[in-house]
């Protein structure tokens, strides 16, 4: 009955071992697949930095482009601004040059109304004296 127990029990450590060197090649299999893996995410890691370093270097590219035009449109403003300036001030002296021209329009309205006067003041002197031209 010793023999039966032992050859039993042999069985047994046999089927053990043989599960174990499954396992085994089981664990070696899955360990090359990881360090397979393992390669793959490390050149995927390496593209994905490569892209993010071309990304930063684009968008310091768009920085300097877009500070670039935001200071020729500050420029162009402040240009702007001058001429607007500018324009003020002559609107101003041509209102005054206006107010200036109507007044002599004026005074030489006046003018030429106190001619009139004068000149049917001599008439009436020169007719009132029987004189004529």
């Amino acid at each position: 009955m010793k023999n039966v127990v032992d050859e039993e029990f042999q069985k047994i450590v046999l089927e053990e071992l043989r599960d174990l060197r499954e396992g085994q090649k089981n664990l070696v299999e899955g360990q090359k697949s990881l360090t397979e893996e393992q390669r793959r995410l490390g050149e995927r890691q390496e593209n994905l930095e490569r892209r993010v370093d071309e990304n930063s270097m684009a968008v310091r590219g768009m920085k300097e482009e877009h500070g670039a035009l935001l200071r020729g449109i500050e420029e162009k403003l402040k240009t702007q601004q001058k001429s607007v300036e500018k324009i003020d001030f002559i609107e101003e002296a041509v209102k005054e040059i206006k107010k200036d021209i109507n007044k002599v329009e004026q005074v030489t309205a006046d003018n030429w109304s106190d001619i009139a006067k004068l000149k049917s003041f001599k008439v009436m002197e020169t007719y009132k004296k029987g004189e004529t031209d």
